[in-house]
């Protein structure tokens, strides 16, 4: 079956076992409503740990939203990111670290934003650490209270640098 996703999320694991789990979770938990509309990619970047179980595991569960791609050697985060790529099915896609959380709602709020701005390439929203490093990106400051377009051209120091802070 060839589903059309509104969102595709590409999430590179290496050595993650602790926290992947609870990421998968953050994702499949969207208000949006994961079964249809978000799909899930799996890349195992040659992990070490137990997390090729974990991936299988979700796999088994939601066999028609989640592609799980083992890779032979490590390609460090952007070419585990890369090897993603040419499964994405989504309208829109992003990335997930594999240690960090998606709060409930984001997509459907993503998804809202962009479909009413249309020409943007990109919606940049706040992001959660929780594994690794604990609470929000170093880049949170830049956030203020309200949803706004950023003229890059004129406001270069309030862009979000990081890509798993976007939805593309």
């Amino acid at each position: 079956m060839n589903k059309n996703f509104l969102f595709s999320v590409i999430i590179t694991i290496y050595n993650a076992e602790d926290f992947l789990e609870e990421a998968i979770k953050s994702v499949i938990k969207q208000t949006i409503g994961f079964k249809d509309n978000i799909q899930l990619i799996l890349v195992n970047n040659a992990t070490e740990d137990n997390c090729g179980e974990i991936c299988e595991k979700y796999k088994n569960m939601y066999p028609e939203n989640i592609e799980y791609i083992v890779l032979k050697k490590n390609r460090g985060a952007a070419g585990g990111r890369n090897a993603g790529l040419p499964y994405v099915k989504g309208k829109y896609f992003n990335y997930l670290d594999a240690d960090d959380l998606w709060p409930k709602g984001v997509f459907k709020k993503a998804y809202n934003f962009l479909e009413k701005n249309r020409t943007l390439d990109l919606v940049s929203v706040r992001r959660k650490n929780f594994g690794r490093q604990q609470g929000y990106h170093h880049t949170d400051y830049k956030f203020t209270s309200e949803d706004r377009i950023i003229n890059v051209l004129k406001e270069y120091n309030a862009t979000q640098l990081h890509v798993t802070s976007c939805f593309f």
